[in-house]
């Protein structure tokens, strides 16, 4: 016999002795051989799939862990402002508010010279930032849930506009409205809260314009969409063509602190508030920036009910709002 085949016989336990004899043995020999192959091949495949798909667990849950160290550093940061905002509010509001009044009354005095006057509401502008100051942070760290009521999101979204309308107006932004319909339901929360939250995001949009000086035209998109789940939830969003967001720092874009804009333009707290309202509200907050140089935030909140001629939130698709240099009317629009 052939010795290469006889040290292949002995791997498998087998003997010249226990060789088949006739062309039937061999027959059932080799396709029992080809059987016990086809096997092993099928069990080698099953165990490179069980290995691939542990490993792509492994991967997802150590992105998972990042991701929840990364939220635990910021719970972290956030609590240890407890006791900074505290200390800030007790220490620095009553002296602020001597200081303020000083001013008041020597500015309604008069006998001041253009300087002295000019010096005095510079100082009157500093008092009232640091008072904002302490406000943002003392609405950081407590989660206030405030009043709830029945909030219609499109008031919600025609109030928070019409405070920004100036600034709308001046960097001559246009302001579209889509699915008006869709916006059109009712949701469970804090009117000033939530319009705050829009007023939060719809000013990131105008700060990217104003300090990019991004070419006309210049667009912001709000729309909403309907998610008719066991809970179902309004989807809004709010988009800008103002020239995206690097994606190095997306997932930074809600940390407590963060910001792009220059030191002493902004304290990195509005998205950090707004997150933090929003996840108040049992709702969720996300942002997307895309190679087409637009910024979407996302807020999804659940809704009280749904209105039967919209339930599938696509009923009014084709339904827009443009809205430029204006301010809001019919209360639908805003500059």
């Amino acid at each position: 016999m052939n010795k290469l085949l006889a040290r292949q016989l002995k791997k498998l336990g087998l003997s010249e002795t226990q060789m088949p004899s006739t062309m039937e043995d061999w027959q059932a020999f080799v396709s029992t051989i080809e059987t016990t192959y086809k096997q092993v091949e099928e069990d080698r495949y099953l165990l490179e799939r069980s290995l691939q798909i542990s490993s792509r667990e492994i991967s997802e849950r150590i992105d998972q862990n990042k991701e929840l160290v990364r939220q635990l550093a910021n719970t972290e940061k956030i609590a240890s402002l407890g006791t900074l905002a505290s200390g800030v509010a007790h220490e620095l509001n009553n002296p602020l508010a001597i200081l303020k009044g000083y001013i008041d009354v020597t500015l309604d005095k008069g006998n001041l010279n253009d300087f002295q006057t000019n010096c005095m509401n510079k100082s009157l502008k500093v008092i009232v930032r640091m008072s904002k100051i302490i406000e943002v942070l003392r609405s950081l760290v407590h989660d206030d849930i405030g009043n709830r009521y029945r909030v219609v999101l499109t008031d919600a979204i025609e109030n928070a506009l019409e405070l920004l309308a100036e600034k709308i107006k001046s960097l001559n932004i246009t302001i579209n409205i889509e699915n008006q319909k869709v916006l059109a339901v009712a949701i469970q929360a804090d009117p000033r809260q939530i319009e705050s939250v829009i007023v939060k995001i719809v000013k990131n949009s105008l700060d990217a314009f104003e300090d990019r000086n991004i070419a006309e035209p210049r667009i912001i998109t709000i729309s909403g969409t309907l998610n008719d789940s066991l809970i179902p939830h309004i989807k809004l969003s709010i988009s800008d063509n103002a020239g995206g967001i690097a994606e190095s720092i997306i997932s930074q874009v809600f940390d407590p602190f963060f910001s792009t804009k220059p030191v002493g333009s902004g304290m990195g707290l509005g998205l950090t508030v707004a997150s933090r309202i929003i996840h108040n509200h049992n709702g969720k907050m996300d942002l997307q920036s895309g190679n087409d140089k637009t910024t979407t935030i996302s807020i999804t909140l659940p809704i009280l009910e749904s209105k039967s001629d919209n339930s599938d939130g696509h009923s009014d698709q084709t339904e827009k709002k443009s809205q430029s240099n204006a301010g809001p009317s019919n209360g639908n629009k805003a500059g």
